[in-house]
């Protein structure tokens, strides 16, 4: 159930982000998103290679959203938080 919900909010927030472009705040919110989906997979399902995949996603929002504000911190700590994430998947992936 909790994919499932995560998956629904995923799609909502694409949407929106999609309509929206020049939205920040619509594309964070798919970030986080996608970074939850992430985290649901490496922590609920042991799905590497999935949580993988929604990781990268993330970090590439967060990244371009960090680089278009560069002063705001959360941001820039979630953009590192995903990209920290990705670094331990890949070592326990070996």
């Amino acid at each position: 159930p909790a994919l499932a919900s995560l998956e629904r909010a995923r799609q909502i927030f694409a949407a929106k982000a999609a309509a929206e472009p020049a939205n920040r705040t619509a594309r964070r919110d798919l970030a986080v998103a996608l970074g939850r989906m992430g985290d649901a997979h490496l922590r609920g399902t042991g799905r590497y290679a999935e949580a993988l995949r929604h990781y990268r996603a993330a970090h590439g929002m967060f990244d371009a959203l960090a680089r278009e504000v560069p002063d705001h911190a959360e941001l820039q700590r979630s953009r590192t938080y995903a990209r920290v994430t990705i670094g331990q998947i890949h070592v326990r992936l070996g």
